[in-house]
């Protein structure tokens, strides 16, 4: 429908669904969403009991960080959600390439990045966490990754170089 978000899930629960399950504080979301799409999805968290965290959004090139916490009062762990604003050609199209995994546990679909946009995303963030992830990526999903594809999105994200590295040091 028209007032669909396209939005992904990306970050530490998305590596689960790549094979590289790894401990995360936080739900990151990447989605596509101005105007009131965005006042709706922010209402709606503020609704549900989640916080803004800072005032303006962070400016991290290929989207905009917004951030949202929620400390449950019988609860010992606050849980955050960040929501990164597509604000790039690739971004929008990493969110076009995104994959659809049935969650019957949940009742609905979750949307996953694609295992090659997640590499290029981490690679992106560049922090060494991201590199290791990104180097346990590539082996566990040798047999799956479109080489081709992830080729030519690295070289457009100008990331090449930081790929060849991981592949090069091949980082255990």
């Amino acid at each position: 429908s028209q007032n669909k978000v396209q939005a992904a899930v990306v970050g530490g629960l998305a590596l689960a669904t790549w094979k590289h399950p790894r401990a995360t504080r936080d739900v990151d979301v990447l989605l596509v969403a101005d105007g009131p799409k965005l006042q709706a999805i922010t209402s709606g968290l503020k609704q549900a009991g989640f916080k803004r965290k800072g005032d303006t959004a962070i400016d991290l090139g290929e989207t905009n960080l917004l951030q949202f916490k929620f400390e449950p009062h019988d609860a010992f762990v606050d849980v955050q959600v960040d929501l990164l604003l597509a604000r790039s050609k690739y971004a929008r199209q990493a969110l076009e390439r995104s994959v659809t995994l049935p969650a019957e546990a949940l009742g609905f679909e979750v949307q996953v990045l694609g295992c090659e946009d997640l590499i290029v995303f981490k690679l992106l963030a560049g922090r060494v966490i991201d590199r290791i992830d990104v180097a346990a990526l590539l082996r566990a999903n040798a047999d799956l990754l479109d080489q081709e594809l992830l080729e030519r999105l690295a070289r457009e994200a100008d990331v090449a170089g930081p790929l060849e590295e991981i592949r090069r040091e091949g980082i255990q």
